[in-house]
C-alpha cells in the first residue's frame, strides 16, 4: 500500500468534472477511459507524469484518443468523487483502471454514493470491494 500523492487525486476529480462541463456522457466517459489503454497507460500509471500537465490538457489527449460521447453528464460533484476516488484507490492500492472498473462501475457508484462519499476513500474502496465481492459469490 503506498501514500497517494493527493495532487494526482485532485487532478483526475478535475478531469472527470471537466467530462461534465464538455458535455459528455458520464457512464461513456468513465468507462471509456478506465478500459483503454490510455487509461491504464497514461493516467492510472505512477510513472507517468502528463496528468501533472493539467486537466485541459490530459482532456485534450483523451480527446485525441477516444470517440467520446456527448449525452446527459451527471453532477459535477459526483464525478469529482468518482476522479478522486478512482485516483486514490490506483495510487494507495496499485489496482489498475480495468480492476477498478470492473469492481465498482458506475451504476454501482451511482447508487452508492449517498452512503459511500462521506467515508474515507480507504473505507469507501473497501465497501465497494466488499459489495464486488459479494456480488460474485
Amino acid at each position: 500500500m503506498h501514500n497517494p500523492d493527493l495532487h494526482y487525486c485532485r487532478m483526475c476529480a478535475k478531469l472527470f468534472e471537466l467530462s461534465v462541463i464538455k458535455g459528455y456522457d458520464s457512464y461513456d466517459f468513465t468507462d471509456s477511459l478506465m478500459t483503454s489503454r490510455l487509461g491504464n497507460e497514461i493516467i492510472f500509471n505512477r510513472s507517468n507524469t502528463n496528468i501533472w500537465l493539467g486537466e485541459t490538457y490530459v482532456m485534450s489527449v483523451i480527446e485525441e484518443d477516444i470517440s467520446l460521447k456527448k449525452g446527459e453528464p451527471l453532477e459535477s460533484e459526483f464525478m469529482h468523487w468518482v476522479g478522486y476516488l478512482f485516483m486514490y484507490w490506483h495510487m494507495t492500492y496499485g489496482t489498475c483502471a480495468l480492476e477498478i472498473i470492473e469492481c465498482a462501475p458506475m451504476h454501482v457508484l451511482v447508487k452508492s454514493y449517498t452512503g459511500l462519499h462521506c467515508l474515507s476513500p480507504e473505507l469507501a474502496i473497501e465497501n465497494l470491494n466488499e459489495l464486488h465481492e459479494s456480488l460474485l459469490a
